[in-house]
């Protein structure tokens, strides 16, 4: 008589755990929970050092050290906000690091963090919110959250190009 309850019961619980993870796993991006995200523009700016609209090649260097991250040379055009300790101006070059993959010293292989189409990004004019790592006198220019890419349309709009989240950011006096 055990049998006949555990059987279907372990089989039950098997396939609702089942369905549980599949439902998480299909409606999550790979690593959502570890980026942040915002829901508003005071929210993404104030937690920025440096908010700027720049000119971004299509094209980027690989760098390997620990984590392979893609290097961008990016063309400032307006600066709305600089708190990092660095002059920079209107016309300046700057270089942005985005972390692409982490390598797995197990299984001896990079895992990457990011799909090939948020590397693979059109050229264009976007507005970035930037955070600045200084590590062995060298500063690093990096976004603070891969949600959160906003293609400029013109005059004074935005919009975001890496997700639905907090798709649109209109700046008075662009």
């Amino acid at each position: 008589m055990k049998k006949i309850i555990f059987i279907p019961l372990t089989i039950i619980v098997g396939f609702v755990g089942y369905l549980a993870y599949s439902i998480v796993i299909d409606n999550t991006d790979h690593n959502v929970g570890l980026v942040k995200s915002y829901t508003d523009y005071e929210s993404i700016e104030s937690d920025a050092e440096l908010v700027v609209r720049a000119h971004l090649d299509k094209n980027y260097t690989i760098v390997e050290t620990p984590a392979k991250q893609a290097v961008r040379e990016i063309k400032i055009k307006k600066i709305f906000k600089n708190e990092t300790e660095n002059s920079i101006e209107k016309g300046d070059t700057i270089s942005l690091y985005e972390i692409i993959a982490f390598y797995d010293v197990q299984e001896k292989q990079y895992i990457n963090i990011k799909k090939e189409e948020e590397i693979n990004i059109k050229e264009g004019e976007y507005l970035l919110f930037l955070n600045s790592v200084e590590h062995d006198g060298k500063t690093y220019y990096v976004n603070n959250s891969k949600h959160h890419l906003y293609k400029w349309r013109g005059k004074n709009t935005f919009e975001n190009v890496r997700s639905d989240m907090l798709e649109t950011i209109e700046i008075e006096n662009e």
